[in-house]
C-alpha cells in the first residue's frame, strides 16, 4: 500500500460523464449524503442499485431512519461511490424521491431493488 504525507497524493483528474456513471454502475456500494435541518451534512453507508434508465440510484431503508427524515425536509441528496483507489470516486447529486414504502414481500416498492 503507498503511503502518502498530506499534500503528496496524485494530482487531480476529473471524471467524463462516462468514467462517473462507469463507477456509478460498477458499484453497489456508497455514502450518502442529505442535509440536517441546521443545513450540516448527515452521511450514511448505503447500498444501492443503478437503474440506468432512469439514471437513478436505488436504495431501500426503514421509514423511521433518520435520513428519510432529511430527505422529507429536505431532498437534496449525493451519493459519493469509491473508485478503484482512496484518491479515485464519484459523486452523484439530485433531489431524492422517497417511495411507497414496502408492506408485503414481493410488491412493487421491493421488486424496483433487484
Amino acid at each position: 500500500m503507498t503511503e502518502y504525507a498530506p499534500g503528496d497524493g496524485p494530482p487531480p483528474r476529473i471524471y467524463t460523464e462516462d468514467e462517473a456513471l462507469a463507477v456509478v454502475a460498477g458499484s453497489r456500494q456508497g455514502v450518502l449524503a442529505t442535509v440536517k435541518r441546521d443545513g450540516s451534512p448527515h452521511l450514511s453507508n448505503m447500498l444501492y442499485v443503478w437503474d440506468p434508465d432512469q439514471r437513478a440510484l436505488l436504495m431501500s431503508t426503514k421509514a423511521p431512519r433518520v435520513k428519510v427524515k432529511h430527505l422529507r425536509n429536505n431532498p437534496r441528496a449525493a451519493v459519493q461511490v469509491a473508485g478503484d483507489n482512496f484518491f479515485s470516486y464519484a459523486v452523484a447529486e439530485g433531489v431524492a424521491e422517497i417511495s411507497e414504502v414496502t408492506t408485503t414481500p414481493g410488491d412493487a416498492a421491493g421488486r424496483a431493488l433487484r
